[in-house]
């Protein structure tokens, strides 16, 4: 663009829309949406959404998805007990490839414009709509206040929108990557799984509930998560667990 913008780096996502009728859809999956962490190569998480006749299958992952990676992940066990007979009808869905961000760009604004939003600084596979909003705000205040010179934005906008969303994506990276390592340790998953359900009512399963509903809908920054999954007494709760699943693996 002739003024050293570079634009972030992207992962090709994939979304399926399905058409299963609204009472398959209330059948199998109520108001509740489904989200996946399998463990599978390349694949980070999927979502299962229902809204109302329809159903929307996310993926996202760590390259570009296709309609092979779709494939793998519909063919999964689980995913097939899950699912409704005829997805993979032709006339009765349509696939996509969006592009996300997994990063942020690199001088995204020079004098009079800026560029915000995913295009510019937003989180890491999370709340592009907010951080649009974020860091439109932050540039309408910059030129309200400071002015629309490169300088102003470089101080008004980019620095403070760098501190708030960038840094908060070196958290959100060790997260993503703790929770690939994790979710391809079926028996580490499998005795946390079986914790939380044996004691529902435990500060340790509210605790592990939160930090994993905040990953995954993007209500708490990484920095937020990444505290909290760390917690003192968290860790001591689940050391025995972890332990034990550990060493079972190694019998078997």
């Amino acid at each position: 663009m002739g003024f050293g913008y570079t634009p972030p780096k992207t992962v090709r996502t994939c979304i399926m829309d399905i058409y299963p009728t609204r009472a398959i859809n209330d059948a199998l999956y109520g108001n509740n949406i489904y989200v996946f962490s399998l463990g599978l190569k390349f694949i980070r998480f999927a979502a299962f959404i229902p809204k109302g006749e329809f159903l929307t299958i996310c993926l996202v992952g760590t390259k570009d998805m296709d309609k092979a990676q779709l494939n793998m992940f519909m063919n999964q066990p689980k995913i097939q007990k899950m699912i409704p007979e005829g997805w993979d009808d032709s006339k009765k869905r349509c696939i996509c490839f969006p592009n996300i961000p997994v990063n942020h760009a690199r001088h995204p604004y020079t004098n009079r414009l800026v560029i915000i939003g995913d295009a510019g600084i937003s989180r890491t596979y999370k709340n592009g709509i907010d951080s649009a909003f974020t860091t439109a705000q932050l540039a309408a205040k910059t030129a309200f206040e400071r002015g629309v010179s490169e300088k102003d934005f470089e101080e008004g906008y980019f620095k403070p929108a760098e501190r708030l969303l960038g840094r908060d994506n070196i958290y959100g990276g060790i997260i993503l990557m703790a929770n690939d390592i994790i979710s391809r340790q079926k028996h580490v998953v499998s005795s946390h799984i079986k914790y939380m359900s044996e004691h529902p009512d435990t500060w340790e399963t509210r605790w592990m509930n939160e930090v994993l509903w905040n990953t995954v809908t993007g209500n708490a920054t990484y920095k937020h998560i990444f505290f909290k999954s760390i917690h003192p007494r968290l860790l001591l709760s689940l050391f025995p667990v972890t332990l034990y699943s550990l060493t079972k693996k190694s019998r078997t």
